[in-house]
């Protein structure tokens, strides 16, 4: 690209890994929920129609330097995710502010029916030993009961991994984090 009216931005560890292992094309449609918007400026800056969903996108403006990104103020499971539409759906970070498992559930399955066959779905969880476990409005995973939510959905796992990090915090300290990562290929 050209000059930009925006600095280039850092994706996500899911979007490096699939841009690193040669998955990541130029061009497409792509949907990210949540607090992803450096995903969302990073995948416009390749060329991707970005559709923007969840509250704290839309705080950040209309539009990004010239990018073609179509933001949404609604809430994430207040979406309707098309079907078979979108070549990447990457919802990092997103996922934890809903409560109800049984919700997180429809949404994992809304963006696997959302993809077109080969597309990218990027999403993470907040593991059962997260430092924040137990705080209201949040969810929590065990690795098994996170990898089920994809059983059944034809869907190829290309990468999984548990981050545990420790995030610095002004208010409190350091802050264990257990995160967990899903990458996969629409089948």
């Amino acid at each position: 690209m050209g000059e930009s009216e925006h600095p280039a931005a850092e994706p996500s560890f899911g979007l490096k890994r699939f841009s690193d292992d040669g998955l990541l094309r130029e061009g497409g449609y792509a949907l990210v929920l949540g607090r992803g918007m450096s995903d969302g400026i990073f995948l416009a800056e390749r060329g991707y129609v970005v559709d923007a969903v969840g509250r704290v996108m839309a705080l950040r403006g209309k539009r990004q330097g010239g990018l073609c990104i179509n933001f949404y103020n609604v809430e994430i499971v207040s979406f309707l995710v098309p079907s078979g539409v979108y070549d990447l759906i990457a919802a990092n970070d997103a996922l934890r502010s809903i409560e109800d498992k049984e919700a997180i559930a429809r949404e994992v399955r809304k963006m696997a029916e959302g993809l077109v066959p080969g597309g990218l779905l990027y999403f993470t969880l907040f593991g059962s030993r997260d430092e924040w476990v137990g705080r209201s409005g949040m969810s929590f995973f065990g690795w098994d009961e996170a990898l089920a939510l994809t059983a059944g959905l034809s869907l190829k796992t290309h990468y999984s991994a548990i981050e545990e990090v420790y995030e610095k915090s002004p208010l409190s300290g350091d802050i264990y984090h257990q995160i967990f990562h899903f990458l996969y290929v629409k089948e």
